[in-house]
């Protein structure tokens, strides 16, 4: 029987005690999945016990706890718990290789995460590297400084340790702790444990990619992820969105804990109840005062908002304005195979958003049993700007999963569209192709001379207005299935909404890299089942 002192923290956050929001408590659910009897892990107690009685061994250095022992909060211990603490029953190694801790500032990440380094640097038993990254040197010396006090503390007559003035040796195991750039090239070669603060910056997964690569040659790796939110949607918004699927079940990665402080969608930072939700260490490194100061700062001056909701409460600024928020997207997603609804589907309805020769392609499916309505979506991308575009890291990660269609050459294959769509005669009874104008008069004379019905969508905002809201509507009553590809959770993340006087609505991006074309041609899809089934008002004709 595990003691109740390392369940405490997940049992409080269950229960309703401790505020939370939905992805602390599915890390929650997934720890006490994780110590079941039937698991295929173990929750290693005694090394939880000394990776905490080290960390409160050391003694802090700055502020109002200069030169006080460190006293670990609840979460931190969860943090630790499951980061050091959860092995794998037949090898007894950490099941975790990699370690996402997502928090707004003030709320002691950095501190935790050295403190953990600086445990794994004196107790892995290997000849061992660990390297502190950030997007500049000056950053990741925060970090370190931090290293160099606990251990002039810890050490003072430095005994154990050598210190210069980027590295620290641990002399009896000769493992060295030292301090990079962000400069991936001087990263190869070194098969090292790391941290990587404030990840924000980070443009692409090339640092984080490097660093795990080396790590082949370890016996037990880890690799700590530490960041509060940014401004701009690159490598951490694709972390962030990759672990709440992970949270989810829509994604499987055992070697990735992710442990997620934030506010989420329909959460309002201005109710002091919801402080806690995103700072856990409210009230102890997080000032009640400081907090409560911040956000009546941003009520009384609006350009103040954004910051306080980013860096306070770890929201990225352009994701709390979307049209449909993330969770129910998530909640709304499972595994859809066709071939499983061929004896159940009469008839489905297809989308195309056609790109414009080089650019993303989305093919939707939709059909709906009994009052629920599914969809399934196929992308197609010419090899070439999967590899030139700025998008570049996603598109290949997505063409390696299989999630994306390359066209060999520089434009997109639209006879490979075609053969698709001509597979899915074969099993289903199409109601229509639905499709912009725009682009598209070969390949609907294609699709004709096939037999296949194709029917314009006007893109004008009166057309796309009711198929929009529908949509909403629909995702917000649990109507809607959607199959499980992370390309389509992208388009919907990007979507912004375009309205106008008369209170119509469509789907718009923000920038030209923000891709939209699934949420497109899904809503093209669920356009043509409402032209074929009720009387509707296009914005340009009466269809009866």
């Amino acid at each position: 029987m595990i003691n109740e002192k390392y369940l405490q923290y997940a049992t409080k956050i269950l229960n309703g005690t401790i505020p939370s929001n939905t992805y602390i408590k599915q890390a929650c659910e997934r720890f006490m999945g994780d110590i079941a009897d039937d698991s295929l892990y173990y929750l290693d107690t005694d090394e939880c016990d000394r990776c905490v009685s080290f960390c409160e061994s050391l003694t802090l250095f700055k502020d109002q706890y200069a030169n006080q022992q460190v006293k670990l909060m609840e979460w931190q211990k969860f943090f630790i718990y499951n980061v050091f603490g959860i092995k794998n029953k037949e090898t007894h190694k950490r099941k975790y290789k990699q370690a996402f801790l997502f928090i707004p500032r003030k709320n002691s990440k950095t501190t935790l995460a050295v403190m953990c380094l600086l445990y794994q640097l004196i107790t892995s038993g290997e000849n061992s590297e660990i390297i502190f990254v950030a997007n500049s040197t000056k950053q990741a010396k925060i970090a370190f400084s931090m290293v160099d006090e606990f251990v002039k503390r810890l050490d003072p007559k430095s005994k154990y340790f050598k210190h210069y003035r980027d590295s620290i040796i641990f002399l009896p195991l000769n493992s060295k702790l030292f301090v990079l750039s962000s400069d991936t090239s001087q990263m190869d070669g070194y098969g090292a444990h790391y941290l990587c603060d404030e990840a924000e910056s980070y443009r692409d997964d090339k640092i984080v990619a490097t660093l795990r690569n080396g790590q082949a040659s370890l016996e037990n790796p880890l690799g700590l992820i530490i960041s509060t939110a940014g401004y701009e949607k690159m490598y951490l918004y694709d972390l962030f969105k990759t672990s709440t699927e992970i949270l989810q079940g829509l994604k499987k990665q055992d070697s990735l804990f992710c442990l997620l402080y934030c506010l989420e969608d329909g959460m309002d930072y201005s109710d002091e109840n919801n402080f806690i939700v995103a700072n856990p260490s409210y009230g102890v490194t997080v000032s009640k005062e400081f907090l409560k100061e911040e956000v009546e700062n941003s009520i009384n001056n609006s350009s103040a908002k954004i910051s306080t909701l980013t860096k306070n409460f770890n929201v990225f600024c352009d994701v709390s304005e979307t049209w449909i928020n993330s969770q129910d997207i998530a909640n709304s997603t499972m595994n859809i195979d066709l071939q499983e609804y061929k004896d159940k589907v009469n008839t489905i309805y297809v989308g195309v958003d056609l790109a414009s020769v080089c650019d993303l392609t989305a093919v939707s499916i939709m059909f709906v049993i009994d009052g629920i309505y599914y969809f399934k979506s196929y992308y197609y991308l010419p090899t070439e700007t999967i590899k030139t575009s700025v998008n570049t890291e996603l598109y290949k990660k997505w063409y390696r999963e299989k999630k994306l269609i390359g066209s060999h050459g520089k434009t997109t294959d639209y006879d490979m569209v075609l053969n698709d769509i001509m597979k899915l005669n074969k099993d289903f009874y199409i109601e229509a192709i639905y499709y912009d104008k725009w682009n598209s008069s070969q390949f609907i004379k294609n699709c004709e001379s096939q037999g296949l019905k194709c029917v314009p969508i006007s893109q004008s905002i009166g057309a796309f207005n009711k198929p929009t809201k529908e949509m909403q509507r629909l995702i917000l009553n649990d109507k809607v299935r959607i199959d499980n590809n992370p390309i389509t959770r992208f388009c919907f993340s990007n979507v912004v909404i375009k309205s106008d006087w008369n209170g119509n609505v469509k789907p718009d991006k923000a920038t030209n890299e923000d891709k939209i074309d699934g949420v497109i041609s899904m809503i093209q899809c669920l356009s043509g089942y409402l032209i074929s089934n009720e009387p509707y008002y296009d914005g340009e004709i009466l269809t009866l």
